[in-house]
This record gives C-alpha cells, sequence and structure tokens, in this order.
C-alpha cells in the first residue's frame, strides 16, 4: 500500500521524495527479503532500490524475486556500524557518523 503503508514512491527529476511512504520491516522474521518479494510479486522494475538497513536480517538470494534483473541498481544504505549479514548484490553505502550517533 501507499500513504505510509510502504509502497512505491515514484521521484522524476527535479522532485523530492515523499518519505511518508517508506516503511520499516524491522523485527520481522523475512529479514531483507519481503520488499524484493513485493517487487516480484507487483511485476516492478525499478530503476533504483534503496534499502536501508542495519543488516541483522536474512538477505534476499540474489537468484529470486526476480533481482538479478536490477541486482546492479540496488544500494543497501547501511544505518549500522557494523555488517551483521552481507548483501550478496548491489552496492553499498554507510550513513554519515552524525546520523549515527
Amino acid at each position: 500500500g501507499i500513504n505510509g503503508k510502504g509502497g512505491i514512491d515514484i521521484v522524476k527529476k527535479g522532485q523530492k521524495p515523499d518519505f511518508s511512504k517508506w516503511v520499516t520491516t524491522g523485527g520481522n522474521n523475512k529479514g531483507c527479503i519481503p520488499p524484493f518479494d513485493w517487487v516480484e510479486k507487483n511485476n516492478i522494475k525499478p530503476s533504483v532500490f534503496i534499502y536501508l538497513t542495519d543488516t541483522g536480517g536474512e538477505m534476499p538470494d540474489p537468484n529470486k524475486y526476480g533481482s538479478s534483473k536490477f541486482k546492479d541498481r540496488v544500494v543497501w544504505f547501511l544505518c549500522g556500524k557494523h555488517i551483521y549479514n552481507q548483501p550478496p548484490f548491489g552496492k553499498i553505502m554507510w550513513a554519515p557518523k552524525k546520523v549515527l550517533d
């Protein structure tokens, strides 16, 4: 769903993202998999896939969820000081230290 319950925020050039559409999957027992599963079930081909995570959950299989079609456009934005589970594809960026303190 949309409106703060998760979903897609289509951002056009020059626009800012609507953060009310962002949602956490934190604390679930399916790890980092649900958003990738959702993208596959809704037949989405993202131009970029940004995942904010502490890497504490199970990582998705790079051969499932259609992620092989966009794995080079996944950015794991790490919101923690350590990598607990190495993301199996995509690029890794770290939250600035100022944000983590």
